[in-house]
């Protein structure tokens, strides 16, 4: 904190306050009179002013380690949670979940031939390994590039909350207020 001096003025008794910095400027009195301020040595034959202090003159206030710790923390939230956004957005938009056209039979099982019929049976037969019962499948493609889009669409909507709680933090760094 720097110290204030009084500089009294030629033509009246006050007495005007100033700072080393201000070393070699023009001040104007209440009175109307300009008094050139002296240099910092001889500022400093002045008297000092007691209990002043230039907080006054400075608006700004220095940043606690919390504040600076919360903003930089809310940074790269914010940074964090706009790349992978990005990111799950293009791997989202390059899935396809259309459902694909099936070709749909248009002949009746009572109109094959006994040729044909005996083929689709042995092709049921060897799917099922001779116990008729169905083998476990795998679901179609198009379901499983659903699950990962919509899985995609929830870590998406996941890097939206980390993004405003990045934001939180930056609005707080800057609105919360210094214990003295």
């Amino acid at each position: 904190m720097a110290s204030l001096y009084q500089l009294p003025c030629s033509s009246c008794d006050r007495t005007l306050q100033v700072s080393i910095t201000q070393a070699g400027e023009e001040l104007n009195c209440s009175c109307g009179v300009q008094i050139s301020v002296p240099t910092m040595r001889e500022i400093k034959l002045l008297p000092e002013v007691k209990n002043a202090s230039i907080s006054a003159k400075r608006t700004t206030r220095a940043w606690s380690a919390a504040q600076g710790a919360l903003f930089a923390i809310g940074v790269i939230m914010l940074a964090s949670a706009i790349y992978m956004h990005v990111r799950l957005s293009n791997a989202r938009s390059q899935i396809d979940i259309r459902r694909p056209q099936f070709v749909e039979l248009d002949f009746d099982i009572q109109d094959l031939n006994p040729y044909y019929a005996w083929k689709t049976w042995e092709t049921v037969v060897a799917s099922t390994n001779g116990t008729g019962l169905m083998r476990p499948r795998r679901p179609p493609e198009f379901l499983e590039r659903r699950k990962t889009h919509a899985r995609l669409t929830q870590y998406r909507t996941a890097s939206w909350v980390v993004g405003a709680i990045g934001l939180a933090g930056i609005g707080t760094a800057f609105f919360v207020r210094q214990k003295r």
